[in-house]
């Protein structure tokens, strides 16, 4: 201890508990003493402080620490420069002390007291098993790490059951992983060769569904897409169309088909269809020209009318105004008594021209010929033979109009009804 300091500590009176249980000690300078070594007794001659040459102070059982029982000799050194020594329970700020922790204990160190720069280990703040880099980690956490934990899929539930599908190399999901009716996502997709491939549609939406757009900017063969309304699908050198519903029996359309699975002739071609009619190269619907067109009754036409005449239903010729036309009808017919016969005439349109002949066989070898130019004219009858009757009615017209050439009859007697036969038949051929 420096002399200043010993001299200002001996000038004091100093409340202490000394080894001698004084409660006052006066403290005086010695005379003479002016240097160290200096020393300083009580009023007994105890001595009480040695200050020795190199500026150390020598303590001799004046300053009793309580329980500690100082028995040997201990040496304090203070510092240089000028400080206050205070007792127990005052606040002194300690600078460039060292403290050894291993034999002391400092209590109350709070938030407050480390520093921010402390760069405190974190092994000290737990078991040593996290290091600091483990330690910030932490950084960025914005929730509970074990909730978000949990959360996370194991990799032991990769290609499981209630698990997670995995991608094979092509970074598509394994076919051994997938439904039958597949839905693939918008990347590329190929399709194995001879695989079967269905497409499960909901209550509310299509089965495939295809985005409208124009036509592609680059096609392959197989693309099909919308373009508008039209769906269209690339072939192997060329784009193809589907062709609309709407366009079904119009112009530039397609043909539809009729209910029992025909096209119907008013699709196939102009003018009039009918049995006496047919289909031109020129897609017109016409009358054979040099061609027969022929009708054969289905069923008898009896009649006992003795006046004129009576409709061979169904042994008729539709013709058209200005045509020319021959036309022949072979007419079986009989009566209830061979001595009665029957009378045969024609009815139709007015014409431009009208000739026939209405013929009877008589017998094997004879018969009789009646020619006529007008509709019902000349039906003298033939007279029935014991063998089935046949006639002839044959000629040629030019109608002026459109209309029916039928074959008509009558009995020659009321009391013996006479009758066409079934599969009486006639010819119609128009002349070009």
């Amino acid at each position: 201890m420096k002399k200043e300091l010993v001299l200002i500590m001996i000038s004091c009176i100093i409340g202490v508990s000394s080894a001698y249980g004084d409660t006052q000690v006066n403290i005086e300078q010695s005379p003479g003493q002016l240097t160290p070594p200096l020393t300083v007794t009580d009023s007994t001659s105890n001595v009480l402080f040695r200050v020795l040459s190199d500026g150390q102070a020598i303590i001799n059982q004046f300053i009793q620490f309580s329980g500690s029982g100082l028995t040997t000799l201990r040496t304090y050194v203070f510092p240089d420069d000028d400080g206050t020594v205070v007792l127990e329970g005052t606040p002194q700020i300690l600078l460039q002390k060292t403290i050894d922790a291993d034999f002391n204990t400092i209590s109350n160190i709070g938030d407050d007291e480390v520093k921010v720069s402390a760069g405190i280990d974190v092994s000290k703040l737990s078991s040593s098993l996290v290091d600091n880099t483990e330690f910030d980690y932490l950084d960025g956490t914005t929730s509970n790490i074990q909730n978000q934990l949990d959360n996370k899929e194991s990799t032991t539930n990769k290609n499981a059951a209630s698990g997670y599908a995995g991608l094979d190399g092509t970074s598509r999901i394994a076919k051994a992983y997938q439904h039958l009716a597949t839905v693939y996502s918008d990347q590329p997709n190929t399709f194995a060769a001879g695989s079967k491939q269905s497409f499960q549609s909901s209550a509310t939406t299509s089965a495939i569904n295809i985005a409208s757009s124009s036509d592609p900017s680059s096609l392959s063969q197989g693309d099909i897409w919308f373009n508008s309304d039209d769906l269209r699908w690339r072939g192997s050198a060329a784009t193809h169309i589907a062709e609309r519903q709407s366009n079904k029996g119009i112009a530039n359309g397609y043909a539809s088909l009729g209910s029992g699975g025909l096209i119907p002739s008013t699709q196939l071609g102009t003018g009039s269809a009918s049995p006496s009619t047919f289909l031109r190269g020129d897609g017109t619907w016409k009358s054979p020209v040099g061609v027969p067109t022929i009708v054969r009754l289905s069923s008898d036409v009896s009649t006992s009318s003795t006046s004129c005449c009576v409709d061979a239903t169904g042994l008729s010729f539709s013709v058209s105004t200005g045509k020319f036309y021959h036309f022949k009808f072979l007419v079986r017919w009989d009566t209830t008594l061979t001595t009665r016969g029957i009378g045969l005439t024609l009815n139709g349109p007015t014409t431009t021209f009208l000739n026939y002949d209405v013929i009877y066989p008589t017998s094997q070898t004879t018969g009789v010929i009646h020619s006529n130019n007008g509709y019902n004219l000349d039906i003298t009858t033939g007279t029935s033979a014991a063998f089935t009757n046949i006639a002839i009615i044959e000629g040629l017209i030019q109608p002026s109009a459109g209309g029916t050439l039928i074959v008509r009859f009558q009995a020659d007697n009321a009391a013996s009804p006479v009758t066409i036969r079934t599969n009486s038949i006639g010819f119609l051929t128009e002349i070009p």
